[in-house]
């Protein structure tokens, strides 16, 4: 029998939520998965973010072995970093193995994997795509066979608004929702014309619909939320559950139009729950003195060139567009804005010890590695030592509660020959109902080290996510262990019949599977599939820089940057 396999992604899907919604009937598709096949949380990747998550997944390997840590890397280079694509992955994907193998592939919405490179088969980039007028598909004409079939495909939901407090009312709100339904309508489109059109051994979808949802609905279920607020929790208390119910439908479609001979797994990229206050870690490095601030204005004045059009849009003035000449709306007129300064630009390097880059993690300014660092390599265990210590001491000022969970080096988290490359500290905060925050705006405005969410975000990340598998091979109403996202990648591939790479950090998940399959069909392990390493190839050796602009202000958009 030839070996199908079909994986749905549900970014952000946590039992949390599940398994109240199966209690209430809600469920009926993944309560038919779990009841007719295993499941079981799956750990996420350090930090439990998106980029370095579904890398892993797509690898069988942790971050220290394929590069990605974060959706910017680099940062020892210059401070900031820059934004890793594809092109950053530096080791090979399932995808390559795959192809090579003759497995024939659809890969629908699969983030960070812009630009998309060549399989055997479809493959469409999800969240890390600049825009639709990006080549974001293998084969380039892919996006326009879906227009010309279903009318339309959108990529993801991109809002920078939800940073303005002022906005965040019910009217965005619904606006959320109501774009949000719209793509995951089209992406549903996109999977039944993709399954009947091409054929193939593996299909892959990621849903974002759950992710976004929670990001910016968390605090309507949460009573004890900062930001709970009774009155929208009445009108928006349910989307959640909706989204969920809507993935749910999707899923009972999926398994009726597949057919029991392939073997369905659903998993998420990390798992969910409430954001209550952000931690200003870069400020408490600057009490601790051990990150200098320069005397100098934190702003600039930055002249930009709108058109005509698009300041009437923003005044929302729409109806003068109409009235205004033909071609007129397109004549670009000065504007002056006082904008922030780049963090980076804000620090005396030259006194500074150590810094955040991101949300996980602490930086050591290192003297040979960073560009201005300061702390010699025989003052660097000494200087972690003092920083951990001092962490562990850290309580929230409000509540008198310490806050550090945990505090990692990154050699007892990561392995590889990339895992320079990470955050010297990894800082954990009490179950990540904290979040450090690295901005320094706040250091000039704010006087605390704590405060409440200051973005649209109110629900963030967790490490347990979701595994759910269902198939002849696949072993009935079994719950599992826990198992790591790395361990995804080895399993497909032992389920369609291919070898596994030794250097993979991932096993296959045995408990999941059938004994007579395992004892009629061996797990083999190789140093590579028919002599391929790094096979992977891309269209381009690099992102355009307007590019690169456009995908991170979707990830600004977002809440990730």
């Amino acid at each position: 029998m030839k070996e199908k396999v079909f994986v749905i992604g549900i970014d952000g899907g946590t039992f949390e939520v599940i398994q109240l919604l199966i209690k209430e009937g809600k469920l009926p598709n993944i309560s038919r998965i779990i009841d007719n096949g295993v499941s079981g949380e799956l750990i996420s990747t350090t930090p439990p973010v998106t980029a370095p998550a579904w890398v892993s997944f797509m690898t069988g390997k942790n971050p220290g072995k394929h590069g990605i840590f974060n959706f910017l890397g680099e940062s020892h280079k210059n401070y900031k970093g820059r934004l890793l694509t594809s092109v950053d992955i530096k080791t090979t994907t399932l995808w390559s193995i795959l192809s090579i193998a003759g497995k024939k592939m659809v890969l629908v919405n699969i983030p960070n994997i812009y630009p998309p490179f060549p399989v055997n088969g479809v493959m469409i980039s999800g969240m890390g795509t600049p825009s639709k007028e990006s080549t974001f598909t293998y084969p380039t004409d892919i996006y326009e066979k879906l227009v010309s079939n279903i009318g339309d495909y959108v990529v993801d939901y991109w809002d920078n608004k939800h940073f303005n407090k002022d906005k965040r009312n019910a009217e965005f709100y619904e606006e959320i929702i109501k774009k949000m339904d719209y793509m995951t309508d089209k992406r549903r489109d996109a999977i039944f014309y993709l399954i009947r059109e091409f054929e193939w051994d593996i299909f892959m979808v990621v849903f974002v619909l759950i992710d976004r949802l929670q990001h910016f609905f968390w605090r309507f279920i949460d009573k004890t939320h900062p930001e709970y607020d009774e009155i929208l929790s009445k009108r928006f208390g349910n989307a959640i559950s909706k989204g969920y119910q809507k993935i749910d439908k999707i899923i009972g479609e999926i398994l009726d139009e597949v057919g029991e001979d392939t073997t369905v797994i659903v998993l998420s990229d990390h798992g969910f729950g409430p954001l209550h206050k952000f931690f200003y870690i870069n400020k408490w490095l600057i009490e601790k003195g051990l990150l200098k601030i320069k005397k100098t204005i934190p702003w600039r004045l930055r002249i930009s060139y709108p058109n005509i059009g698009k300041v009437l849009s923003r005044l929302k003035l729409h109806k003068f567009i109409h009235l205004l000449p033909e071609g007129i709306c397109k004549f670009s007129i000065p504007r002056l804005k006082i904008v922030p300064k780049d963090w980076p630009e804000l620090v005396d390097w030259k006194k500074t010890k150590a810094y955040a880059f991101d949300e996980i993690g602490i930086n050591i300014n290192m003297a040979g590695r960073e560009p201005n660092g300061t702390v010699q390599p025989e003052e660097y265990h000494k200087l972690i030592e003092y920083i951990s210590d001092e962490l562990l001491k850290l309580e929230d000022t409000e509540t008198g509660k310490r806050i550090v969970e945990k505090i990692q080096k990154k050699e007892d988290v990561f392995t590889g020959p990339f895992m320079k490359e990470a955050n010297d500290l990894i800082v954990l905060l009490d179950h990540l109902i904290y979040q450090s925050h690295i901005t320094f705006k706040d250091y000039f405005t704010n006087k605390s080290l704590f405060s409440k969410p200051t973005t649209g975000w109110n629900g963030t990340h967790r490490f347990e996510g979701i595994l759910m598998m269902m198939g002849h091979d696949i072993k009935k109403g079994y719950k599992m262990k826990k198992h790591e996202i790395v361990d995804i990648c080895p399993t497909i591939l032992y389920l369609t019949g291919l070898p596994i790479l030794s250097d993979m950090d991932g096993r296959v998940i045995e408990d999941a599977i059938q004994p007579q399959k395992l004892s009629s069909t061996y797990i083999t392990m190789v140093e590579d599939v028919n002599g391929i390493v790094n096979t992977k190839t891309t269209h381009r050796d690099s992102v355009a820089k307007e590019e690169e602009n456009l995908i991170q202000e979707h990830l600004k958009g977002l809440g990730y940057l």
